[in-house]
């Protein structure tokens, strides 16, 4: 029997679940190669090293939410291959998982490497041809044939996926010199944007807060004076801007804005209104003992106190019963609007994923097959997909390979 070659290009989540998913097909001869010296580099890095494998949010169109505008690509991939499927795959591995805050899913050993040793397993038991330190140089079409050439050598496959990943940390290999293969084939690639980063600010303020972890604060982003994407829960102070959880997720909805266009607003109170705030601190004016310094004390962490005594130029000693009507306003205002200015939005050294890639215009949602070339797929975060963080960015890279390497065996594929 002549096996049908199948190529996988790029040893990251897609490209080892589509490796796996399409050595299924006893027709198929799977050759999976990888730029690095290794397999899943940027995985063993994903959760701070503990790997958030997806997300437990149950309903796809919440899931579905999390992407962005380009979200509903993905249906046609979760209606095949949802977080549940993705536990049970793993499961089958031997790889436990446990859902955390958040509904974010980690392996129960906390440990990266438990994910990737479980896939690199299942590839060589599927005896997946596993070749690395292989760059791919470019890809040529011969009759109905893919040539692909490397620094050293060619390879002639029948069909081939491609989950080179996008441009961000590239030190595991994630480049973006894929893109421009890619578009020689006439496929058209989004520009590519930094996602998922910290944000510079203006401030030189911020320096002194380094460090300063805010929890239950709702941050948001003014453009024109409206706010355009705002995120509740934590948020961290760097030495030169902010990072943390809500901040990575906001700075996905603007990464192709102009910084300068920009503030970032900060509710540090989000739990009461204006006027419940302001009833708040005239109810401790009661206590006639506590001065201005103390009161910021029990509303903020201490060095946040502190800076908001010299943005707010009051006396740190003025008992709170002699505060005026117009300095209580000008506090509450502060605590419910803490407005800083935006510099830059991070770069793809600091991003955790890419926003752009291939055109999802040009790809089959039901079968990740290119819609100009005929048996050439993608999968993973080279497409023009990204969401928050989370889980969900995995989720995509495993569903979208997971359906390529299915694709590479179906029959009746919808060309479009």
């Amino acid at each position: 029997m002549n096996k049908k070659k199948i190529a996988v290009i790029g040893g990251g989540p897609a490209g080892m679940v589509a490796s796996i998913i399409a050595s299924e097909n006893p027709e198929n001869e799977v050759y999976l190669f990888e730029k690095n010296d290794s397999l899943g580099k940027k995985l063993l890095i994903t959760g701070s090293g503990r790997c958030n494998i997806t997300n437990a949010e149950s309903d796809v169109h919440k899931f579905i939410e999390r992407y962005g505008k380009n979200g509903k690509f993905l249906f046609s991939s979760f209606s095949r291959f949802f977080n549940n499927d993705l536990l049970v795959f793993f499961e089958n591995l031997g790889v436990r998982f446990v859902t955390e805050r958040g509904g974010r899913v980690f392996p129960e050993s906390n440990d990266a490497n438990e994910v990737t040793d479980a896939l690199i397993k299942k590839l060589k038991d599927n005896n997946v041809k596993i070749n690395l330190n292989h760059e791919l140089k470019d890809i040529k079409l011969v009759d109905d044939k893919f040539k692909l050439v490397f620094k050293n050598s060619e390879f002639l496959a029948d069909k081939v996926i491609i989950t080179c990943g996008g441009k961000s940390y590239p030190g595991t290999g994630s480049t973006g010199e894929i893109f421009k293969i890619i578009q020689k084939l006439e496929h058209k690639i989004v520009e590519l944007k930094p996602s998922l980063v910290p944000l510079g600010l203006k401030e030189v303020f911020v320096k002194s807060l380094e460090g300063l972890s805010l929890k239950n604060v709702e941050a948001g982003i003014l453009k024109n004076n409206k706010i355009i994407i705002k995120r509740f829960g934590e948020m961290l102070f760097t030495d030169k801007g902010v990072s943390g959880p809500i901040i990575f997720e906001i700075s996905k909805y603007i990464c192709r804005e102009n910084p300068k266009d920009l503030t970032l607003s900060v509710d540090l109170k989000p739990a009461l209104s204006l006027e419940q705030l302001n009833n708040r601190i005239r109810r401790e004016m009661l206590d006639k003992n506590i001065i201005f310094k103390n009161l910021l004390r029990l509303l903020l962490p201490i060095r946040l106190a502190d800076l908001f005594i010299d943005l707010l130029c009051i006396d740190e000693d003025k008992k709170i019963k002699h505060l005026s009507k117009e300095e209580i306003n000008r506090l509450c205002n502060l605590l419910k609007h803490f407005e800083l200015h935006i510099t830059d939005l991070g770069n793809f050294y600091h991003s955790i994923v890419t926003s752009g890639g291939v055109d999802i215009k040009s790809i089959n949602p039901k079968t990740m097959e290119s819609k100009i070339i005929p048996n050439l797929y993608f999968a993973g975060e080279v497409i023009d997909i990204d969401g928050e963080t989370g889980g969900y960015n995995l989720q995509a890279a495993f569903s979208t390979g997971f359906v390529a390497g299915r694709s590479t065996s179906d029959v009746a594929n919808v060309r479009r």
